[in-house]
């Protein structure tokens, strides 16, 4: 497990990770926003877009659409998937809840 860490901290820097993460927070993606998830698909979409990741936006709903990429080794084997949620829930009033701390 600690050689897959090493591996993924060459290619992915813990400042990426924070931004990202801080990028899509920003994104007001609750009930009652326009395109709520699909902002937040879009800014998935458009990471993988940059690192060369095929991918597709995928609308589920009007106005709600999902990320999908595949990355395929090459190789025979085990697969995983990962899935999360790109929604979140409204701010009820908190004046700052779409920034990051």
């Amino acid at each position: 497990m600690s050689n897959l860490k090493e591996i993924l901290k060459v290619h992915i820097s813990e400042d990426r990770v924070v931004k990202m993460t801080s990028d899509m927070i920003r994104i007001e993606s609750y009930p009652g926003i326009p395109q709520r998830e699909t902002k937040v698909a879009q800014y998935i979409k458009d990471v993988f877009d940059t690192y060369g990741i095929p991918c597709e936006l995928k609308e589920v709903e009007d106005g709600r659409c999902n990320v999908i990429a595949i990355l395929d080794s090459g190789n025979p084997g085990k697969t995983i998937m990962l899935n999360g949620h790109l929604d979140t829930v409204p701010p009820y009033g908190w004046e700052e809840a779409c920034e990051p701390k």
